[in-house]
């Protein structure tokens, strides 16, 4: 589970789909596999989504 507790699953995943699409806004493809911070945090970002849709199972799509 990341470090902070869970708000509420559903508004977490867009939380972080928002916080990703900010990250990698202006970034060409390129440019992001040079960015370790930015793809250290795209991946937290992607394991909170997916703990949050593991205790949310009504949320279809899993």
């Amino acid at each position: 589970m990341p470090s902070r507790e869970l708000r509420e699953g559903p508004q977490d995943i867009l939380d972080e789909i928002n916080e990703i699409q900010v990250m990698v806004a202006d970034l060409k493809f390129e440019e992001f596999c040079q960015d370790q911070c930015t793809v250290t945090a795209v991946l937290y970002s992607l394991a909170v989504i997916g703990e949050a849709a593991e205790l949310y199972p009504q949320i279809p799509g899993r």
